[in-house]
């Protein structure tokens, strides 16, 4: 394959890998919020929470979606 392209095979295998990754057991916003997938709370609680996983794994950038309390759960119940 020509460099920057990808297989078949291995666009397959990122695709299941990915699929597998997702927490599709997690029924409720607190077993999604215990796992770490998303930091909710007041703004000092996502404020010490983010504090904290600098520290725990490091990262030079940050991509955030922020949404509000309604929106989020609207997002989260259509995905259940």
């Amino acid at each position: 394959m020509p460099p920057g392209h990808t297989s078949i095979a291995s666009v397959m295998g990122m695709m299941k890998r990915r699929l597998e990754s997702r927490p599709s057991n997690l029924s409720t916003w607190k077993e999604v919020d215990d796992a770490g997938y998303v930091i909710v709370g007041s703004p000092e609680t996502v404020r010490q929470r983010l504090e904290d996983y600098a520290k725990k794994v490091g990262f030079g950038l940050l991509i955030a979606k922020f949404l509000r309390r309604q929106r989020a759960a609207r997002v989260y119940e259509r995905r259940a």
